[in-house]
């Protein structure tokens, strides 16, 4: 386990590790992001699932920063990152998209996703 400091004067913290795949492993390394910033945004990102793959996602955006900053002073260096887990809690990839206001963008295709049955 991982200890580091929340605040001047608090007791240490531990942060539990993450189980990662390679992949996520890789695209943590090439994106700046270590195991403690993939647990913040699991702690307090928002949530979703994504129906089809059945993953989990945890985003955090900058209305949860607006709401935590005096809470949570460094979250503001998390900003856009998004982190995809699988039902399994196992880390796939963690991304940062600061522009985007979707998780998952998805292309309409006919016949796939709409829900509408003729």
């Amino acid at each position: 386990m991982a200890a580091r400091a929340t605040m001047k004067g608090l007791p240490r913290c531990f942060i539990p590790e993450c189980i990662l795949t390679d992949h996520g492993l890789v695209r943590m390394v090439q994106r700046s992001l270590d195991q403690s910033d993939i647990f913040e945004c699991e702690l307090w990102g928002r949530h979703a699932r994504y129906q089809h793959g059945g993953v989990d996602l945890w985003r955090i955006d900058c209305g949860i920063i607006r709401r935590l900053s005096r809470l949570v002073p460094g979250l503001g260096r998390l900003e856009g990152v998004t982190v995809i887990e699988s039902p399994e809690g196992v880390v796939i990839t963690a991304y940062r998209n600061r522009v985007g206001r979707r998780l998952l963008r998805k292309r309409n295709r006919p016949g796939r996703g709409t829900g509408a049955q003729s």
